[in-house]
């Protein structure tokens, strides 16, 4: 569809991401064409209006010919995680405002998780967290170590857990452990692009987050 009229025409090229999604830390820079000479804005989000966040902002001086904007950085206050719409607009020296735009895809870590509690049975530990509520969570990562430094960095995981669907708190259970032997807890949400989270090894009061394996005898032996 051909469509006159006084507005700028723009066409988007393409935006240094190619097929690749936005990451926290990462940044890229979008090249259109506009058929008239004046100013442009690159805006995130909000509507063809131009109610979106200007991420920058530049000078067109030739008509029709491809021009790349300056780096745009990833700003968790401006992206959201998924599709995000980037308009361009461009107004030229009779104030007319003409605009195209480009969706790109951001995919960046889950949060951190938030450890509400701990428990334990005869030779494991409990913790229970709040549920993550990015739409790409995936599966948490369990971590129990005797050393409450090396639990926030070791690479062995003790458990993992996948995001249910529904509810909000998780409990996650590590067993095979020593009983009367204090063990420090960790856990980190991975999303389905397989980004980690700040992983996490304190309750929500500051302490750190430990349990101690204990040999239970009776009705809770039993149970």
């Amino acid at each position: 569809i051909s469509v006159l009229s006084e507005k700028p025409f723009i066409t988007i090229g393409s935006t240094s991401l190619g097929s690749t999604a936005l990451k926290a830390g990462g940044s890229f820079t979008l090249t259109f064409q506009a058929d008239a000479t004046g100013t442009y804005r690159v805006l995130v989000g909000g509507s063809s209006l131009g109610t979106g966040k200007e991420v920058t902002k530049g000078t067109v001086t030739t008509a029709s010919t491809s021009l790349t904007t300056s780096s745009i950085s990833y700003d968790a206050s401006i992206f959201a995680e998924g599709t995000n719409r980037i308009f361009v607009f461009v107004t030229d020296s009779a104030g007319n405002v003409g605009r195209d735009a480009v969706d790109i895809t951001v995919d960046t870590p889950p949060p951190a998780t938030v450890l509400t509690g701990t428990n334990f049975g005869s030779e494991k530990v409990f913790v229970t967290f709040n549920r993550l509520t990015p739409s790409d969570m995936d599966h948490y990562n369990v971590y129990v170590d005797t050393d409450g430094t090396a639990v926030k960095t070791k690479t062995a995981v003790s458990a993992t857990v996948s995001q249910p669907a529904t509810g909000d708190t998780i409990e996650a259970s590590v067993g095979s452990l020593v009983n009367g032997v204090t063990y420090f807890i960790a856990v980190e949400g991975v999303d389905k692009a397989g980004n980690v989270g700040p992983r996490t090894a304190t309750l929500t009061g500051g302490a750190a987050a430990s349990a101690v394996p204990t040999r239970t005898v009776g009705l809770a032996g039993s149970t």
